[in-house]
């Protein structure tokens, strides 16, 4: 049987401290490389094809490895799977500090450069993988059913929260000391792994699973509109990371230097927007998973409606932060729902599964994005309500699974 969080010792405030931390960190660790790596791509005179190369296999390795990683994460613990990616990361990113260090001295040519960069982006992904199978296992371990949404919050929040971290501090230090920076975000990083080391109870041990969760059967069919909303979701916020600054220079005449900043500004508030509903928001909403999932996806509609009628910054910024609070009620909303339906002995390999998915919308999202932003002025926004409401239409019509 497993114990609800209130109850695992030494207490629930510190196993949810340690974890949030843990994962906020990574998160900000591997913000830095993402805003980095790209500029510092043209600076180590790599093309930029070959930049995007760069990261998109190390992507599809982070896609291939996370379901691996659930079911090691059923087979070892949830614990040591999120230190083996807390461990590994900062690991990495000292590694790719000294390529670009030596790169940028002269001391690497151009190839070696490149070899060896995809040899620790690749290894750095595959590594990391694991981390979010682990941590939506670890807090439906240590969960019941009322609080599940509101612990799949948590790691939302942590995950937005470290993205702002990471930015900024990217933009902040890296422009003069990309080198410094990546090793700043490897000892960030390694306190959130010492955070979880000291402070966070394994579950897997307190709470073995049973012979008859360990094979329990994975129903896809019963996830798969969790599959499919996590889709939607994540490829509408990379075609609005991937637009935004465009859209302020093409539509509304910003130069490049303003519409970065302007852009900026719009998704680091979107950002906040989201962190603060996980955190506060979700205490306070006594919904069912379909509610949250259906109505915010209306709201995210909403949104993009109103994106679609903005005429100037005010308008855009307004929108944008409806977005974050959309989003920020239906990814813990999705993942709470997902949850919820699966077995106790399948809750990793389920996440797993689920961040193939997440990595086929952060991969197409860009990619459709500039195809409907060179379109018009309007294509963005109205695919923005297609997939909004196509997420509530597949919850709508699942209802009947939760009524049993």
């Amino acid at each position: 049987m497993q114990t609800p969080l209130s109850e695992i010792p030494p207490s629930s405030k510190t196993a949810q401290l340690s974890l949030f931390t843990g994962l906020t960190l990574k998160a900000a660790g591997l913000a830095v490389v993402l805003v980095l790596l790209p500029p510092l791509g043209r600076q180590m005179g790599f093309t930029d094809l070959q930049t995007g190369a760069l990261m998109s296999i190390s992507a599809l390795a982070a896609m291939l490895a996370a379901p691996v990683w659930g079911v090691l994460t059923e087979r070892l613990g949830r614990k040591p799977v999120l230190l083996i990616g807390l461990l590994a990361l900062p690991i990495c990113l000292l590694l790719m500090a000294g390529v670009i260090q030596l790169r940028l001295a002269g001391t690497l040519v151009v190839p070696v450069a490149l070899a060896l960069l995809f040899a620790v982006r690749v290894s750095q992904t595959s590594l990391v993988a694991g981390t979010i199978p682990a941590a939506q296992a670890y807090i439906a371990d240590t969960t019941d059913r009322t609080r599940r949404i509101q612990g799949m919050g948590l790691l939302g929040a942590a995950f937005g929260l470290g993205a702002v971290i990471g930015s900024s501090l990217a933009w902040r230090v890296g422009g003069n000391w990309p080198a410094a920076t990546f090793c700043l975000a490897a000892m960030a990083v390694l306190l959130g792994a010492m955070a979880v080391v000291f402070l966070l109870p394994e579950t897997g041990k307190s709470n073995p699973v049973s012979r008859s969760q360990k094979s329990a059967s994975l129903d896809l069919k019963l996830v798969a509109p969790n599959f499919l909303v996590t889709f939607l979701g994540v490829s509408l916020f990379s075609i609005l990371q991937q637009t935004t600054a465009l859209r302020f220079q093409d539509y509304y005449s910003y130069d490049p230097a303003q519409s970065i900043t302007a852009a900026g500004g719009v998704l680091t508030a979107t950002s906040l927007t989201m962190v603060f509903v996980q955190l506060v928001a979700l205490k306070r909403l006594n919904w069912d998973p379909q509610q949250f999932v259906i109505r915010s996806a209306l709201l995210g509609g909403i949104a993009m409606l109103c994106l679609g009628l903005a005429q100037d910054f005010a308008t855009i910024l307004i929108s944008m932060a409806l977005m974050g609070i959309s989003l920020g009620l239906l990814f813990p909303g999705n993942l709470g729902a997902m949850s919820l339906v699966s077995g106790s002995g399948v809750q990793a390999k389920i996440a797993g599964i689920n961040a193939i998915f997440q990595g086929l919308g952060m991969a197409i999202g860009p990619i459709t994005g500039a195809v409907l932003n060179s379109a018009s002025a309007i294509a963005v926004p109205a695919a923005g309500v297609g997939l909004c409401l196509s997420a509530a239409i597949v919850f709508w019509l699942r209802r009947k699974t939760y009524d049993n």
